[in-house]
């Protein structure tokens, strides 16, 4: 069989805490039956061996985890990965967020729920937070390769940062 003719592997690509954006292609997974996952788990006990994942998109999931378990968690995705497997990240960046309610682009009670979350179901408030130079000291720490950095995103998104980081 030459190359053409061998079947194209299949990538094993997540999305943690999927939530109700479920992403075509990926494994949507979240702790919460209530959305329909794909599948039903803690985003830091993925029943995936050593070596074999893809790629992990991480979207407003990493502040959900506690300040002193995020590394732990990070520890578990790299595990995870394969070689040169992708890790991508969105999560609040603290700078912007306090930057914005000390420049009133923002008042109080909005600066509250996007620092603690919203709080709208069990589980949906935030334990941590980062900046851009703790998460990429952070990922750095546990052997990640950070790619690209964006800090501060368009949109809605406006008070989130994106990482691109490879194992």
């Amino acid at each position: 069989m030459n190359e053409k003719e061998k079947p194209k592997e299949k990538k094993l690509m997540l999305n943690l805490g999927c939530g109700n954006k479920k992403i075509s292609g990926y494994i949507n997974q979240d702790i919460r039956s209530s959305c329909k996952p794909d599948l039903i788990c803690n985003a830091n006990n993925l029943p995936y061996v050593e070596n074999s994942v893809d790629r992990i998109i991480a979207s407003d999931i990493l502040e959900h985890f506690g300040r002193l378990e995020t590394k732990k968690v990070l520890k578990h995705w790299y595990h995870i990965l394969k070689p040169n497997g992708l890790l991508i990240i969105k999560t609040p960046n603290m700078d912007i967020l306090i930057n914005a309610y000390l420049n009133a682009k923002i008042d109080f009670p909005e600066f509250k729920r996007k620092v603690f979350g919203q709080q709208d179901y069990s589980g949906n408030y935030h334990l941590t937070g980062f900046n851009s130079v703790n998460i990429k000291n952070i990922l750095t720490s546990v052997g990640f390769k950070i790619i690209n950095l964006q800090e501060q995103m368009e949109g809605g998104d406006w008070s989130n940062m994106a990482i691109r980081c490879q194992k």
